[in-house]
């Protein structure tokens, strides 16, 4: 059925591109990006919402239990990663703050990862990244600062891999990147060092080098 309409357009569009002497180019783009539009129904069918993340006035006629809270914006997903079949992304329900989510793009299989950062305060996840089938992680828990997490998708196998600027202070990784067997990264120990370059491979997190001796770092 889908694909008898994508063909009942095919007229219109031919039409629409016989108008391009009159009418210029910019029709004859509308009539491309319709036949396009009409293909990738015929191929994929319909999108449809997994998880309404955020709510309008309250009230909602989906179907779907909702992660946001009325108007908030901070519920939009981001980060979005996969591994196998799972969506990994940062959102806020209104209640935990902005946390790890996972999603198998389906309502019953949208949750929360962890809370991180307990209560309604952010962790803030970024630089979601897939290493080795393992998501990594930039994250605060409120106790550690900003340092490196991965997770398997469970709360129990969610950590801190390494608290690289001891204490509260933040070591800020970022620019995580996979290379091989290694996870590359920028970060900064609070130390001496600065902000240089870190790798993790084999559950080893280390500095590779201070490329530029002293606090200055080589950012």
């Amino acid at each position: 059925m889908v694909n008898r309409s994508r063909h009942a357009l095919l007229p219109v569009v031919v039409r629409c591109l016989h108008s391009h002497k009159r009418f210029g180019l910019v029709v004859v783009a509308a009539c491309l990006a319709l036949l396009g539009a009409a293909t990738a129904w015929a191929a994929f069918g319909p999108a449809y919402l997994a998880v309404n993340l955020n709510t309008i006035g309250g009230a909602t006629a989906s179907a779907f239990p909702q992660i946001g809270v009325p108007a908030n914006p901070r519920a939009t997903p981001a980060q979005i990663v996969t591994i196998g079949d799972t969506a990994y992304f940062a959102a806020d329900d209104g209640a935990h703050g902005r946390e790890l989510w996972k999603s198998d793009g389906m309502a019953s299989g949208t949750k929360l990862v962890m809370d991180v950062n307990p209560g309604p305060g952010d962790s803030d996840p970024t630089w979601l990244t897939n290493f080795n089938g393992e998501l990594y992680f930039v994250a605060n828990d409120g106790t550690h600062g900003s340092e490196l997490w991965k997770s398997d998708g469970t709360p129990g196998n969610t950590s801190l891999v390494k608290d690289i600027n001891l204490g509260t202070g933040d070591s800020n990784p970022a620019n995580l990147t996979v290379v091989g067997s290694k996870l590359y990264f920028a970060a900064s120990d609070g130390l001496a060092d600065g902000n240089e370059l870190w790798v993790t491979e084999s559950g080893l997190t280390t500095l590779v080098k201070d490329i530029n001796p002293g606090a200055a770092g080589s950012g």
